[in-house]
C-alpha cells in the first residue's frame, strides 16, 4: 500500500526546528532553575512576615527576576550567527531562509518565556491575595504583562542576534560600535514598558509615556520587527566564514 505523499517543510521552517532541537533543553533547563529559585526566594520574603510584605510597593517577581530571563535570551542572540550560519548555509540554506528561521526561533522562545514569566506574576498575586496581605503590588493584568514580555524578550533576543551578527560580518571595532547602538532600542522598549531591565540597572531617571496600552504594544511591535529587518540586512550577502565558536 502507497503512503500519501509527505508534505515537505519549508526551508524556514526547517531552519527554526533545528535550531529549536538545538536549544528547547537550555531554555527548559533554565526556566526550571529560574522558577525554582525565585520559588524558594519568595517563600523567604513572604515569611518575614506582614511588617516586611506590607512594606513592598512593587512585584518582586516582575521587578527582581525580570532582567535574569532577557540576559539569558541576549546570550542566546549573540550566539545564533557565529555558531549557526555557516552549517546552514554549507548545507543549502539560503541566509533569507536561515533569517527566517532564525526569527521563528526566537518568536518561539519569547513566546514561551513570556507565558511562563505572567503565569508566575499572576501566581505571586493570588498567592498574596491568599496570604491576606493588603499589599498593592501593582501587577498588571495577565495580558497585558504576556504582551509586553513578549516583545521585551524578542527585542532582547534580536538585540543579542544583532551584535552576534555585527562581529561575524564586520571588522570587531564596528561590532563593538554597532553593540552599544544596538542598546538604544531595547532601551526604548524597556521605557515604553516599564520594565526592569537597562533603564533600572543603570538607574536612569526616566518617566514612561502616558500612553495607553495598545500604542505601546503597537511601538514595541515596530521596535522588534526593526530589529529583524537589520538583522537581514547585514546577513543578506555576508560572506560565510568558519565557525566562530
Amino acid at each position: 500500500m502507497i503512503g500519501a505523499p509527505q508534505t515537505k517543510k519549508h526551508p524556514a521552517v526547517n531552519v527554526a526546528l533545528q535550531l529549536w532541537s538545538t536549544h528547547r533543553w537550555t531554555l527548559l533547563w533554565y526556566w526550571l532553575i529560574f522558577v525554582l529559585a525565585m520559588i524558594v526566594i519568595c517563600i523567604f520574603m513572604y515569611s518575614a512576615g506582614p511588617e516586611k510584605i506590607e512594606s513592598l510597593d512593587e512585584s518582586y517577581w516582575l521587578e527582581s527576576g525580570g532582567f535574569s530571563p532577557k540576559i539569558f535570551l541576549l546570550v542566546i542572540g549573540i550566539l545564533m550567527t557565529p555558531v549557526s550560519l555557516a552549517s546552514f548555509v554549507s548545507n543549502g540554506v539560503t541566509r533569507k531562509h536561515f533569517v527566517a528561521g532564525s526569527t521563528m526561533l526566537m518568536a518561539a522562545l519569547a513566546l514561551l518565556s513570556s507565558l511562563v514569566f505572567a503565569a508566575g506574576s499572576l501566581l505571586e498575586s493570588l498567592v498574596v491575595d491568599w496570604i491576606g496581605f493588603t499589599v498593592k503590588m501593582g501587577h498588571p493584568p495577565f495580558f497585558r504583562v504576556l504582551v509586553e514580555q513578549f516583545f521585551l524578550f524578542a527585542g532582547y533576543s534580536g538585540t543579542g542576534w544583532l551584535i552576534g551578527s555585527a562581529f561575524y560580518r564586520y571588522h570587531w571595532r564596528v561590532g563593538v560600535i554597532i553593540s552599544v547602538l544596538s542598546f538604544v532600542p531595547i532601551t526604548i522598549m524597556e521605557i515604553l514598558a516599564d520594565s526592569a531591565g537597562i533603564v533600572k540597572l543603570l538607574e536612569l531617571s526616566v518617566t514612561p509615556p502616558a500612553w495607553n496600552f495598545g500604542l505601546s504594544a503597537v511601538l514595541l511591535a515596530v521596535i522588534t520587527a526593526a530589529l529583524v529587518a537589520l538583522n537581514y540586512y547585514m546577513l543578506r550577502k555576508v560572506s560565510i566564514k568558519r565557525k566562530l565558536i
